[in-house]
């Protein structure tokens, strides 16, 4: 069975309610399959839970509920957080001067980072990955990507 790679993008949908929260629970609660991010993701889970909390006008005890159910799924080793690493970082660069300067698409830094992590688990696993997003602009440019499309599985659900 391939393992799941999750983008902040789709992991938020997790903890925070929207009409694809359901999906996203199922598809990580899915014991038939490892469930992998980047530690870059626990950083930016800080960003997606605080516009969470203040677009529903919550406090911060709700945001801390939010980070609890995260690291309790970690505790449980349903999700596995993988190291970013020096040649996570290096990739990344490749990649952004790649897909951004040559080819002139849309990428971030993080989104790099993680897209490379995720690349990497694939080839250190030796096993296909399921990296699900649900951010668009990744998806596409990703999606144009041969070392991508040939190493990883790329899921976008639209949210």
């Amino acid at each position: 069975m391939p393992a799941y790679f999750f983008d902040t993008s789709a992991l938020k949908h997790r903890y925070v309610k929207t009409p694809i929260s359901a999906r996203i629970k199922r598809a990580v609660s899915d014991s038939r399959h490892d469930v992998y991010i980047s530690e870059l993701t626990v950083v930016e889970l800080a960003t997606a839970f605080a516009d969470d909390c203040a677009s529903r006008g919550v406090g911060h005890a709700e945001y801390d509920k939010l980070y609890r159910r995260f690291f309790r799924d970690v505790a449980n080793k349903r999700i596995r957080v993988r190291r970013v690493t020096q040649r996570d970082f290096q990739n990344a660069r490749h990649l952004l001067r790649f897909a951004k300067v040559i080819q002139g698409r849309h990428l971030k830094s993080a989104d790099a980072i993680i897209s490379e992590s995720c690349r990497e688990l694939a080839y250190e696993l030796d096993s296909p990955i399921i990296f699900y997003l649900c951010d668009q602009r990744l998806h596409n440019t990703l999606s144009t990507l041969n070392a991508y499309t040939s190493a990883v599985r790329l899921r976008f659900i639209h949210p």
